[in-house]
């Protein structure tokens, strides 16, 4: 046999080619059922939780973002004595697993060629600041952000998780930025919270809140295929973030003359970048917004209000041609009733899909002068 550009050695697939070391497909395959049945379950034994903490110990070596989503499991597995026990899959439990889904669907390998070592955020350049009272702030050689902090940002009770908290954040919005710029790099956070530094080289906390945050960070390395870790300084300072977290931007651009320029309005105009604008919030609403929100929004942030809708509906069919006075908010049920209908879904199904607490969803169905006809044949033909 000649030279090959990719082989398998102790069941990792060595490539050559792509440079990166990956899980063969069937591992992959083998690995995934088994997570699916297990978060099918709300219960395991002892013994199938260390048989799946096996697969993923090893899944690691190549998958390595995913080993902050297994102290959890190996936790829970400590909760019982006996092999035959069971334990509970709680919420945390399914969320570490589902993560490990994704992992292995969507990045299965590692890059054999990291920097050897680590770079420290301040030798790239690469500073962000928070003051807890006015927002935050962000630079990246010549690039930076800067804004007040979100109103519905959740409030921590404990000074230490809040502080941990804000920090993370700042990280989270840098890597969803600038992350496509750090590929196959090591980077080293400098930061002065103990805490936030505990979080980060562990990739989990206690606090449900700022696990939404590392889970996003996590992600963002891995679709980057870049490495975060942190180091604990005592209160090292940059004055360039710091400027920008106080929204002191004439002291920002005497610090950084050669950063990117802006528009005169400050810091409106920080918040019309549209890359900016989007990023953050697609940050909130996918890492740190809680179950209760609602799931549409208008551009305030505000939930999406009946009224609201039906005026923008009305003022699009007119646009369109149509006559907005033929339709109103019921236009939508009756169609699904009649929709649905027509599909001979059962009555009471259209009556729960469509929440109607009386048989008033019967005068939403439409019956079409050719079903009417049908039904006539077939009782006549009776």
């Amino acid at each position: 046999m000649g030279p090959l550009t990719c082989i398998e050695y102790l069941g990792i697939v060595l490539d050559t080619d792509k440079l990166e070391a990956r899980l063969p497909a069937n591992k992959v395959e083998r690995i995934c059922k088994f997570i699916i049945s297990i978060i099918q379950k709300s219960t395991c034994t002892k013994r199938e939780l260390l048989q799946l903490l096996g697969h993923l110990n090893f899944a690691s070596r190549v998958i390595v973002p995913g080993r902050s989503f297994v102290s959890y499991l190996i936790k829970l597995s400590t909760k019982v004595k006996e092999l035959h026990f069971y334990v509970n899959l709680r919420k945390e439990a399914r969320v570490d697993l589902e993560f490990w889904l994704r992992f292995l669907h969507n990045w299965n390998g590692i890059n054999m060629f990291y920097d050897c070592n680590y770079t420290s955020n301040f030798d790239m350049q690469l500073y962000t600041d928070a003051s807890s009272t006015i927002g935050y702030g962000g630079y990246y050689q010549g690039k930076w952000f800067c804004s007040t902090w979100p109103k519905e940002l959740p409030s921590l009770n404990d000074k230490s998780l809040s502080m941990a908290f804000l920090e993370l954040y700042l990280i989270v919005v840098a890597a969803l930025l600038w992350g496509k710029e750090w590929k196959c790099k090591k980077i080293l956070f400098l930061c002065d919270n103990e805490a936030t530094v505990a979080i980060v080289k562990r990739g989990r906390s206690k606090c449900i809140e700022i696990m939404k945050l590392m889970r996003r960070l996590t992600w963002c390395a891995c679709v980057n295929n870049f490495q975060v870790t942190a180091k604990h300084i005592e209160g090292r300072k940059n004055n360039i973030s710091d400027a920008l977290s106080r929204l002191q931007m004439e002291k920002f651009h005497r610090l950084a003359p050669h950063a990117e320029k802006a528009a005169t309005q400050l810091p409106e105009c920080l918040r019309s970048n549209v890359v900016l604008n989007e990023t953050v919030k697609q940050l909130w609403t996918h890492a740190v917004a809680n179950t209760t929100r609602s799931l549409y929004n208008i551009g305030n942030r505000e939930a999406l209000t009946r009224q609201f809708f039906l005026v923008k509906l009305k003022n699009i069919l007119e646009l369109c041609g149509y006559d907005p006075n033929l339709y109103n908010g019921h236009s939508f049920r009756s169609g699904a009733a009649t929709s649905a209908g027509k599909a001979r879904v059962e009555d009471h199904m259209i009556k729960v899909l469509g929440r109607w607490k009386s048989d008033s969803y019967c005068r939403y169905i439409k019956i079409s002068p050719t079903s009417i006809k049908y039904a006539q044949q077939s009782l006549t033909e009776s």
